[in-house]
């Protein structure tokens, strides 16, 4: 039998074995070949056992790989939408949905915005959004914030928890907005807060609208600002009828179709331009 390195080191070791109680007989020879009978059987085991835990170990290596890949893509991730919305799910568990148009750049727990955006922060982590308007901290909270660069303002609106908004970067000149409120951000003016008073500031991701006692002018507002379209009113007593509808839609023809019913008046569509004539609700 040729002896490779390890037999080799073996045989040494049990040459070398001495200084046994008297009891004991120990014979070098005798010994060796009682290790030569098993070491066949041994060592196959011993290769195969050797494979699996060498696979095991490649196997959770590349796992362990995938996984911190996963990770490292949803800390750094950068998307911009054009005519789609887009949901992303980040690695603590917190949701942020994107509107239209809309550009967002995630490097850990640092964002940057340009757009719309609502936020579902679960996780422990503390969040720092930049926007061109300012930067806000939050953590444990839900709030909308639309902040556009062409924007001379941005809209922070709050439906759970606090968010903070750093005045100048300066952190002396701190603001906090709770629950309920929103906030108008205007660079180098003011920060000014108050009640939320607009059920519908979700509208572009629920895609629905409630309207109860609530005047026609608001609703073309409305409709404008989540269209990008132009509505023309012929008459202002047309600007302060009521509306009390609730719509699955944003569609403004869908829309405007169903109120010119109720509120009696004709409906021109061009383009991008809508023109309302009539007389006013009675």
């Amino acid at each position: 039998m040729n002896l490779n390195k390890n037999d080799i080191e073996i045989r040494k070791k049990l040459a070398n074995m001495d200084n046994f109680p008297e009891d004991i007989t120990w014979d070098v020879n005798n010994g060796w070949e009682d290790y030569q009978k098993k070491y066949s059987n041994r060592r196959h085991t011993f290769r195969l056992n050797s494979l699996s835990i060498a696979a095991a170990v490649i196997i959770a290596i590349v796992s362990i790989g995938i996984a911190i890949s996963i990770i490292s893509k949803q800390n750094n991730i950068y998307i911009n939408t054009t005519d789609h919305k887009k949901d992303i799910l980040l690695s603590d568990g917190s949701i942020i949905w994107l509107n239209i148009n809309s550009e967002i750049k995630i490097a850990g727990k640092k964002i940057k915005l340009n757009g719309e955006a609502y936020f579902e922060l679960k996780g422990d982590n503390q969040y720092k959004i930049q926007t061109p308007q300012g930067d806000l901290f939050a953590e444990h909270s839900y709030f909308n914030i639309k902040a556009r660069k062409i924007s001379k303002k941005a809209i922070l609106t709050v439906s759970m928890g606090t968010v903070d908004i750093l005045w100048k970067s300066d952190i002396s000149l701190k603001t906090t907005v709770p629950n309920g409120f929103e906030a108008c951000i205007l660079p180098e003016i003011a920060i000014i807060q108050r009640p939320l008073e607009d059920r519908n500031y979700l509208a572009w991701k629920t895609e629905e609208l409630h309207f109860e006692n609530t005047p026609f002018y608001y609703v073309v507002d409305k409709l404008e600002d989540l269209n990008k379209i132009k509505i023309n009113l012929s008459t202002n007593e047309l600007r302060y009828c009521r509306v009390n509808e609730n719509f699955h839609t944003l569609s403004p023809n869908e829309i405007l179709t169903e109120l010119s019913k109720s509120l009696n008046f004709k409906l021109n569509i061009n383009d991008h331009q809508v023109y309302i004539e009539g007389d006013g609700c009675s």
